[in-house]
């Protein structure tokens, strides 16, 4: 198991540039080994942990430490026990604290939602619990999406751009559960946005209808808030070539709220103009910062679904 998700996590590591790790707040565990979990709560770099277990006679206890991140995703810290406290309705008495108590826990994270702990000489990989369709990679995707593109490394003038995507529905072509939506604002007709996991690399590939003449294809890791991978443009009966540019992203809606209409209105249109210019400079194309390359003889099939979901739509502007 641990073996397995450092494999996973190198392949995040190697696709794209490293990027910088924020442990998500929540509930943390190990999926096969329930009854048992975590808390975590980071601010800037302090991270406070809550261990919640069992003592060798099956009682349940909990501790707390709480310490700086190191190199943002190491943490080390001595686990304090908390005992004759009041109960929940009682007056206040305050708790017996002995730090130190439970020893030294170390925690080294793999991602936002991945980490190996370290503890009484043991080791164990956790992770962050996800409930709902959030647990589903695919239903996952369902929300609004705010993302920011980095063009930094490569041109001095105004590097950012920014995209909005939403996904509202999930579709099965083939056998392959897909998500699709719409970019807000987008002039093409619905869905124009689409996307499928990758389960060899763990990501996900998003292919958005950007002009007449091209798509953009987003290779990102999808955490339950966040996404960061990478994007690149390319033209229409063309492949992509797995190298771009960096983007980081998050959710700002949940799935419910855009499905329930509450949300964003798919009948917003806007100008044709797309994001594809952006990565030109005097006609040229831009040079990939961040990548590596795919093998398109397998991806292919799957790439030509989702274009045909986005580009093949009643309505659609051509």
């Amino acid at each position: 198991m641990k073996l397995r998700f450092l494999f996973f996590a190198g392949l995040m590591l190697a696709g794209t540039a490293a990027q910088a790790i924020t442990p998500e707040n929540g509930l943390w565990w190990n999926r096969f080994e329930s009854g048992r979990g975590y808390t975590f709560d980071l601010q800037d770099n302090i991270l406070g942990v809550t261990v919640f277990v069992y003592d060798d006679f099956g009682n349940p206890v909990f501790y707390q430490a709480v310490a700086e991140l190191v190199d943002d995703f190491l943490f080390i810290g001595e686990l304090a026990r908390f005992s004759n406290g009041q109960c929940i309705t009682c007056d206040y008495v305050p708790p017996d604290v002995e730090l130190g108590f439970a020893g030294p826990i170390e925690i080294e994270f793999l991602s936002d939602s991945t980490a190996i702990l370290t503890w009484k000489g043991g080791t164990i990989f956790i992770e962050r619990q996800r409930f709902g369709v959030l647990e589903d990679v695919i239903l996952r995707m369902l929300g609004e999406w705010q993302i920011v593109m980095d063009f930094s490394d490569v041109v001095d003038d105004l590097p950012f751009f920014g995209d909005i995507l939403l996904f509202d529905d999930t579709e099965t072509v083939q056998g392959v559960d897909e998500a699709i939506g719409f970019r807000l604002y987008s002039p093409y007709a619905y869905p124009s946005a689409a996307t499928a996991f990758l389960p060899d690399t763990g990501e996900h590939i998003i292919i958005v209808a950007d002009t007449d003449t091209d798509n953009l294809a987003y290779w990102v890791f999808v955490e339950t808030d966040r996404l960061w991978g990478i994007v690149e443009s390319y033209p229409l009966g063309s492949d992509p070539s797995g190298f771009g540019f960096p983007v980081q992203g998050f959710r700002a809606a949940s799935g419910s709220f855009v499905i329930t209409g509450e949300g964003p209105r798919k009948s917003k249109t806007g100008s044709s103009g797309g994001l594809t210019p952006f990565f030109t400079r005097d006609g040229k194309p831009l040079t990939a910062t961040q990548g590596h390359a795919r093998d398109m003889n397998r991806l292919r099939p799957l790439i030509r679904t989702l274009e045909s979901l986005i580009r093949n739509q009643p309505g659609h502007s051509e």
